[in-house]
């Protein structure tokens, strides 16, 4: 693979000018800054109140699915604590997966 980078960096060399090599990195970096590093950036999670995220939770999960419960709520703090910083913070981006799969097997 990076011999097949040398090679094809090599015959960009001779058919085009530094300068338009030059430009068209900082193109590429300028689109990759633009378009990608959304994606890699650490979400940064709201934090909400138990009540907050047990209505949200409620009422997007699927019908299927067990419904979420104050005691239910509790009992995954207790069984995860390290996902909690602040006793009282939940956050939908960071516990609404976790809490399902969590409450389906309970």
């Amino acid at each position: 693979m990076i011999k097949q980078i040398r090679q094809i960096r090599k015959y960009a060399q001779k058919v085009f000018s530094a300068d338009f090599l030059k430009t068209l990195a900082l193109l590429y970096f300028l689109w990759y800054s633009l378009h990608m590093d959304k994606d890699t950036l650490v979400k940064d999670y709201n934090p909400v109140t138990p009540a907050v995220f047990l209505t949200h939770y409620n009422k997007n999960i699927p019908k299927s699915f067990p419904h979420a419960t104050n005691k239910a709520l509790e009992q995954f703090q207790i069984a995860y604590p390290r996902l909690f910083k602040n006793h009282d913070e939940w956050s939908v981006e960071k516990h609404r997966k976790r809490f399902m799969d969590w409450l389906s097997s309970q």
